[in-house]
């Protein structure tokens, strides 16, 4: 019988290179209670957090900016009418966009947002002040290639799961995640 996590992350990217160095950074805490969650699409995401009442609630999220809104044309489409998204601007800000929808959820479910890890190779001033402005004090931008440690400290930190990372390996002027929430 397999343990079911205590704590879920999803990851979202559609990179299987990044989605497995990421999957391997958290393997030491699975026997902690963590799961990570992947998925590819946005399609897969807004099934995940608001069609799937089967599965545990999502304590995080990890989430490419630059990620398709389906697996295939028709899927892609819907998804891209449920975010507002536009044809011409394609995959290049699907994470915002989905990123928007899920905050926006939670203001009208009246819930505390989700501690969320933008991960993202687009470094595009507007882009990245948008990403800032939608974690609401519930998050981190990291630009790829971004720092693992970090990432790995935020993650298991907003998790209250103690972190195997020495604390010599995080910069001196490296602040934990606040644990406040709401």
């Amino acid at each position: 019988m397999k343990e079911t996590a205590q704590k879920t992350v999803l990851l979202v990217e559609d990179e299987p290179e990044v989605v497995n160095i990421i999957k391997e950074l958290f393997e030491p805490y699975t026997g902690m209670g963590l799961g990570i969650e992947p998925r590819a699409t946005a399609a897969h995401v807004l099934g995940r957090l608001f069609c799937n009442t089967e599965k545990p609630a999502v304590d995080a999220l990890i989430l490419d900016i630059m990620i398709p809104y389906g697996s295939n044309p028709d899927e892609s489409v819907k998804t891209r009418k449920i975010l507002g998204g536009s044809a011409d601007k394609m995959d290049m800000e699907t994470g915002i966009l989905l990123l928007k929808k899920i905050r926006e959820k939670e203001k009208e479910e009246n819930r505390a947002p989700l501690w969320v890890a933008v991960i993202t190779a687009r470094n595009a001033p507007r882009v990245l002040q948008t990403a800032w402005e939608l974690i609401e004090n519930s998050g981190r931008v990291y630009i790829k290639p971004f720092n693992d440690i970090l990432l790995e400290n935020d993650i298991v930190t907003v998790l209250e799961i103690e972190s195997k990372v020495p604390g010599e390996l995080l910069p001196r002027d490296y602040k934990a995640p606040s644990l406040k929430r709401g």
